[in-house]
């Protein structure tokens, strides 16, 4: 599965709407009405990745969430149960997270198979999954996959699910994309695959079995500060690409992670490495072309 386009936007939670369509009609001519927040971060990141090519009509788009229309959601929920009203009908068919890849598919012409994942701090790695899966059948030869957050308010919510204080990370909205086709020529990087492993010894032989390179490691949030010597030293990482405190986090942020890396670093291999709530590990490795 070789890449062709990677995009990384992101931006400070609570970026005024206008600000979003305005950077929306920079890097696209299409134009949408009724969308919402989550929708138009989703937009911003996918037409970034292309960068004004063509897509052919049967790509896929796999768009990854932890949380999909946070917002949007919220605010429904609110009308009903606080102010006892109807929402408005397109703020409610809005609260549908795949209501932001339609817009996607509909905005690039991208007719192939269209998915919404979310699977919990795995969300990018499953739509990795989902991708080789339809790739290596036939089902797709073409697909963007892009990891999607708005920001998530509660600091009681994230120190339960990380164990370390809120605020210790910079918290922001993201979009970050690839574009993946089955054609090697004009390929910016490659994704080797994703798999599960109960430690990093486990995690070595996974990474020899598809390369003998060593790679450059990243870890996402839900790896524990203590086990991380242990998981560079084990996979014999050269580096440590530390993509959380360079641009911050969002719930999906292994997509903007993988993307910064292909931007950001020719010739190289990353590991990136994520715990799960039970304690297991998966792992996502991609190489990318030398410049």
């Amino acid at each position: 599965m070789y890449i062709h386009g990677a995009s990384a936007f992101i931006t400070e939670p609570g970026t005024p709407a206008q600000i979003l369509k305005e950077e929306l009609a920079r890097v696209s001519t299409a134009y949408f009405r009724r969308i919402n927040r989550y929708i138009l971060l989703s937009l911003i990141g996918a037409h970034r990745c292309v960068a004004g090519r063509t897509v052919p009509a049967d790509t896929a788009v796999y768009l990854t969430t932890e949380r999909g229309n946070l917002g949007e959601t919220e605010a429904v929920l609110r009308q009903i149960f606080r102010q006892h009203s109807l929402p408005m009908p397109y703020s409610f068919i809005n609260t549908m997270s795949n209501t932001a890849s339609f817009y996607v598919a509909q905005g690039l012409g991208a007719a192939g198979p269209n998915l919404s994942i979310s699977d919990r701090l795995l969300s990018f790695e499953r739509g990795i999954e989902l991708l080789t899966v339809d790739f290596r059948r036939g089902r797709a030869r073409s697909a963007l996959l892009g990891g999607v957050d708005e920001a998530n308010p509660s600091a009681v919510h994230f120190e339960r699910t990380y164990g370390i204080p809120a605020g210790s990370v910079r918290g922001v909205e993201g979009s970050a994309w690839l574009w993946v086709t089955d054609e090697p020529e004009g390929s910016i990087g490659r994704i080797l695959g994703t798999g599960a492993v109960r430690d990093a010894a486990e995690g070595a032989i996974w990474l020899r079995e598809r390369t003998g390179r060593s790679p450059v490691i990243a870890y996402g949030l839900s790896v524990p500060a203590a086990a991380r010597e242990a998981w560079s030293r084990t996979v014999g990482a050269v580096d440590e690409f530390d993509y959380l405190s360079g641009h911050g986090w969002f719930d999906s942020a292994t997509a903007l992670g993988i993307s910064r890396f292909v931007q950001d670093c020719p010739g190289r291999l990353l590991l990136h490495v994520t715990c799960d709530r039970p304690g297991r590990y998966t792992l996502a490795a991609v190489e990318t072309a030398a410049k």
